[in-house]
């Protein structure tokens, strides 16, 4: 607009309230624009493009096409579809899109020709996102979940006896441990007594060493170096210290007595190994216990360890295996306990006490073992069991595959995402739940007692009765025998070959034996004959995924950011190459787009909604955008009145309005004017040869206006910081005036001030007329100091210290 270049300058420079445009500005509140220091790479988007690949773990269906969906947010709570295409088990789904610089993750749905869907969060760490979806599906909060896993250390290097060594030991004899002494044994076949234990480091390089009386205390390490080997007799660790093995130890009893144990060799323990709290215990190789377990404090397992007696997981204590965990006797787990490899149990009971918190990503194996649960069971992996008696406290949370070959009685819930199976009878008592997700199944060879409910959400899940049911033992809500008592509700169906009262079932519940659940990593079984795939124009997309089902050169729609609330906004000033007041709203304007995009991930038709929000100033402006297409790609063009294709172009560019002026008769900036009502643009068009999505993109392509009043021209592009002008533009008024654009970067002054922002919301509130931006939003200048990576929601947060809501235009 026409606006004294001198005043916005010295505006915002000196920050003075007497500079008047009309009206008085109040003193600012938040660093002047010109004070801005921004770092070189920054390109002041508040979005930014992230580059998905998206590849297919499942190789069921040779390479039939499987649906790619990507969702801002949980779509099983109305989470925004941004992004559909096709990927097969050899080729990716790659797409483009601009996203909010602040978002950290999207859902990716991915459906299999079979049409069951697997459902998994992803978290965005930088623009390119790269991963595989294979046949499992889990439940959202137990995918992100963070197991109390302890990071297992990188392996230790061995020290040696050639270095550090105060005294040489190189013969049997009888000796004391003092402070600040290292004592190296290097002789093999050593028979050495330790009388008193002041302190210092026992190094054993030698091998088949005989070590009697060793005492560790808080100030002594204890260290068998690779290829020493060394028989402990009569080993007490009093409290504290340090106990290191890279050879081979043979002993009785191990007790870890508030200190630190590392075993990155073989350890024979006859004994029993004891951890006590406020302990550190890590085995990388190989442990083996003859005696009992009493494990507290902090152990991680990632090599192989064996116990053959009784093992007692306590109550503050917390076990991460990676790597083998066999138990050949009764186990009783407390506290916090994570398996993300084998856990094996061999015999004898599992009893979960107070309330523990255990986690299985790996394979927890116990098939000759009964388990009593209590506290949060969670299954990642697979659980196979003889028996299962869920009836204290707690959940069972299964998200892939829970196998017990024999009985089990419930009587706590079960929440199941995948696929649950009793081999013998199940027993759902009063108070037992068995709720269902999203196609999950669950399976039972007989049920002689059904007083608990059955429950379904999502998509249809299967309760599958292959045997009888007692039906005298069906109870009503007061526990008196009803065999009509509802006892199934919500999306879930009962397969049996039976004949059960319709009383069973709260609609949509119903009895359905024909209800397809695929099969997967999860679930070996399945059920049912998965629905004939129509696809009625043949391009290879079925009908129930395919946006266009009678359109083979269609299927997939690809929508811009907030689609459905209307978009995002672009905010311009518009006196280029000169500086104007930073106020941001003299040209205004919201978008969305509807990419849409053939079986092959390629661009076949754009169409676009625009809003002129705000005219700020007198200037006639035009108003348009450039896409990254050729010129002759655009084709039926259709679009509101004076929209168009603009001509001369070496790409396609649309023209919205040539005249901000007579487009909204006041300016949507000024509190004391009429407010004039907002402007839309609709317009669509073909692409013909189109680039692929991967390319192309969904996001702020290239608006741009220009200042079409007299004295200025069709060249007086402006466009947002480092995008390209037009064919049109007038490259010489590049470096000119304010202008410092460098090759590459365009449309920056000297401090890298931008003359345009772009915000991912169409509801953005821009300054009222006279305001520097950086007056009403006060967290924009260190935003931009930041380079983008601090406040990245610096124009939606509410929150105190955020804006001054006195200095916006409120419609």
């Amino acid at each position: 607009m026409r606006k004294a270049l001198l005043f916005a300058v010295l505006c915002s420079i000196t920050a003075i309230s007497s500079c008047k445009k009309g009206e008085s500005l109040e003193s600012i509140t938040s660093k002047s624009i010109d004070e801005i220091n921004v770092p070189a790479n920054f390109d002041w988007g508040s979005s930014k493009d992230v580059s998905f690949s998206i590849g297919v773990d499942d190789n069921r269906f040779q390479n039939a096409i499987h649906v790619i969906k990507i969702y801002l947010g949980d779509p099983e709570t109305n989470g925004q579809l941004l992004t559909k295409g096709s990927a097969t088990s050899t080729a990716p789904f790659n797409t483009k899109i601009a996203l909010p610089s602040s978002l950290t993750e999207v859902y990716v749905v991915k459906v299999a020709p079979d049409a069951s869907t697997v459902t998994q969060k992803t978290t965005i760490t930088s623009t390119m996102v790269s991963t595989g979806i294979g046949t499992v599906s889990k439940n959202s909060a137990v995918t992100t979940l963070k197991t109390n896993a302890v990071k297992t250390n990188a392996l230790e290097t061995s020290p040696d006896c050639t270095t550090g060594c105060g005294t040489i030991v190189t013969s049997s004899n009888s000796f004391d441990l003092n402070a600040g002494t290292t004592y190296c044994v290097t002789q093999d076949g050593l028979n050495v007594n330790i009388q008193n234990t002041n302190g210092g480091t026992l190094r054993v390089c030698a091998k088949n060493v005989t070590i009697n009386g060793l005492k560790i205390t808080s100030n002594v390490v204890f260290i068998v170096a690779a290829g020493g080997s060394v028989n402990l007799n009569n080993f007490n660790w009093d409290g504290g210290g340090t106990f290191k093995n890279f050879g081979t130890i043979t002993m009785g009893e191990l007790k870890v007595n508030r200190g630190t144990f590392l075993n990155q060799g073989t350890i024979n323990a006859s004994g029993n190994f004891v951890t006590s709290s406020n302990t550190t215990s890590e085995n990388t190789n190989i442990l083996n216990i003859g005696g009992q377990l009493t494990s507290d404090g902090t152990v991680t397992n990632s090599g192989t360890m064996t116990v053959n007696g009784t093992a007692a997981f306590q109550n503050s204590q917390s076990f991460t295996n990676t790597g083998t965990l066999t138990l050949k006797s009764q186990t009783t787990i407390s506290g916090t306990f994570v398996n993300s490899s084998v856990f094996t149990v061999t015999s004898g009971e599992i009893s979960f006490n107070s309330s523990p918190t255990v986690t299985n990503s790996g394979t927890f194996t116990a098939t000759s073992s009964r388990l009593n649960t209590a506290g949060t069971f969670t299954n990642n992996g697979t659980v196979t069991l003889q028996t299962l008696q869920h009836n204290s406290s707690g959940t069972i949370i299964n998200n892939c595959k829970f196998i017990v070959n024999s009985d089990a009685i419930v009587d706590k819930p079960i929440q199941n995402y995948s696929y649950f199976k009793i081999g013998g009878n199940l027993q759902l008592n009063g108070s037992g739940r068995i709720n269902l997700f999203d196609a999950a199944m669950f399976q039972t060879n007989s049920l002689n007692t059904l007083d608990g409910l059955i429950t379904g959400s999502g998509s249809t899940s299967l309760f599958k009765l292959l045997g009888s049911i007692d039906q005298n033992r069906v109870t009503d809500a007061n526990n008196n025998p009803n065999g009509s008592a509802a006892k199934f509700s919500g999306t879930v169906s009962l397969y049996t070959t039976l004949t059960v009262p319709t009383g069973l079932f709260t609609s949509p519940a119903k009895k359905d034996n024909a209800i397809y659940i695929a099969k997967s990593d999860c679930n070996p079984d399945g059920n049912g004959t998965a629905p004939a795939n129509l696809d009625t124009d043949g391009d290879g997309v079925p009908n129930a995924q395919d946006d266009y089902p009678n359109d083979a050169t269609k299927a997939y729609n690809n929508y811009s950011i907030n689609y459905t609330a209307g978009g995002s906004t672009v905010a311009f000033e518009d006196s280029w190459p000169s500086k104007g007041d930073y106020d941001l709203n003299d040209v205004v304007i919201s978008y969305k787009y509807l990419v849409v995009t053939n079986r092959d991930n390629r661009v076949v038709n754009i169409a676009a909604e625009y809003k002129l929000l705000a005219t700020g100033g007198d200037f006639q402006n035009g108003g348009g955008i450039q896409f990254n297409l050729p010129s002759g790609s655009a084709t039926n063009f259709v679009g509101s009145t004076g929209t168009a294709l603009e001509s001369g172009q070496d790409s396609v560019v649309v023209i919205l309005f040539n005249n901000s002026r007579n487009q909204q008769a006041t300016w949507n900036t000024k509190i004391s004017e009429a407010i004039s009502p907002n402007v839309t643009y609709n317009i669509s068009f073909n692409v013909t040869n189109g680039p692929l999505l991967s390319s192309f993109g969904v996001g702020t392509y290239n608006p741009f206006i220009w200042n079409g009043s007299a004295g200025y021209g069709r060249g007086y592009e402006t466009h947002l910081y480092g995008k390209k002008p037009t064919k049109l533009a007038n490259t010489a008024l590049f470096g000119t005036r304010d202008d410092r654009s460098t090759s590459g970067k365009f449309y920056g002054t000297a401090t890298k001030l931008p003359w345009a922002i772009e915000v991912p919301m169409a509801t953005f509130k821009y300054p009222v007329e006279q305001t520097l931006i950086t007056d009403a939003y006060l967290r924009f200048a260190a935003w931009a100091e930041s380079g983008g990576t601090s406040y990245t929601d610096w124009y939606n947060n509410i929150g105190t210290g955020y804006r001054n809501d006195t200095k916006f235009f409120n419609k």
